[in-house]
C-alpha cells in the first residue's frame, strides 16, 4: 500500500539510478538504451561536467556560474502551471535565460515533505537544484554536445533513406545526475521528478512496483 511506503522506501526503490531508467517510460525504448549503455553513459556524463564546473568555478554557485557565462536569471511569481502540468524552470538559449517558478519550488518542497524526503523539503534547496539542473542545458547547448545525439534511434525508413530521432530523456538524466553532483547532494532529484510525475496513489504505487522489477533485473 503507498501509505505504507516510508522515505527510506522510495531512496532504495528508486536511488542507485533506478530513478533514470523510469524517467523513460517506454519499456521497449528503456530497453534499447539499456543495451546501448546510454542510460549509463548519461548518469556519467552529467557527474564528468559537474566536477568540470566545480573545477572551473570554485565555491561558486549555479546562478554565479550562468551570470558569468552570459546567462540571465528570472525568479518569477508567476503560476507555474499548464493544465495540470507543473513548470518548475524554463531555459531558454537566445537570449540566454533561465527562469525558475518560484512557486513551483515550494509546491515541490511540500511533495518532498509529503514523502519525507527531507534533503528537497527546503523552496531553497529546490531553487538550487533547479538552477544546477538547467545550468547543465545551457552548458549542454554552448560547450557540450547532448548525450542524445551520441545515441541517435532510428525513427523510420523510406526505401534507401533513414530517418533518426533523440531521446530527449538521455539529456533530463544527464542533468538530474549534473545537479546532484554540483548540489553534493547525496539522492538524485529524479527520486522527486519521478513522484512529481506520478500524481495519484495508483500512479505512485505502479512506480514502486516497477521499481522493484527492474531491482530484480539487476
Amino acid at each position: 500500500m503507498l501509505e505504507k511506503i516510508n522515505q527510506n522506501d522510495w531512496i532504495s526503490a528508486l536511488g542507485d539510478g533506478v530513478w533514470a531508467y523510469l524517467i523513460i517510460p517506454d519499456p521497449v525504448l528503456r530497453s534499447e538504451l539499456v543495451e546501448r549503455g546510454a542510460i549509463r553513459q548519461s548518469i556519467e556524463t552529467g557527474q564528468q561536467v559537474a566536477r568540470q564546473v566545480r573545477e572551473r568555478f570554485p565555491g561558486r554557485r549555479a546562478a554565479e556560474i550562468l551570470d558569468n557565462l552570459g546567462a540571465r536569471v528570472i525568479l518569477s511569481q508567476d503560476n507555474p502551471r499548464w493544465g495540470s502540468r507543473l513548470q518548475c524552470a524554463e531555459y531558454q538559449q537566445r537570449p540566454p535565460q533561465v527562469t525558475i517558478y518560484e512557486r513551483a519550488m515550494e509546491e515541490m518542497a511540500r511533495v518532498a515533505e509529503d514523502f519525507r524526503l527531507d534533503l528537497f523539503a527546503d523552496p531553497t534547496v529546490m531553487r538550487e537544484v533547479s538552477l544546477s539542473h538547467e545550468l547543465y542545458h545551457h552548458l549542454e547547448r554552448t560547450e557540450y554536445s547532448p548525450v542524445s545525439k551520441q545515441f541517435r534511434l532510428v525513427s523510420k525508413r523510406i526505401g534507401p533513406f533513414t530517418f533518426y530521432k533523440r531521446a530527449a530523456q538521455l539529456d533530463e538524466i544527464a542533468a538530474h545526475a549534473f545537479a546532484q553532483e554540483l548540489c553534493g547532494l547525496s539522492s538524485s532529484p529524479g527520486i522527486l521528478d519521478l513522484l512529481m510525475r506520478y500524481t495519484s496513489a495508483a500512479g505512485r504505487s505502479n512506480l514502486f512496483r516497477q521499481s522493484q522489477e527492474i531491482h530484480t533485473l539487476d
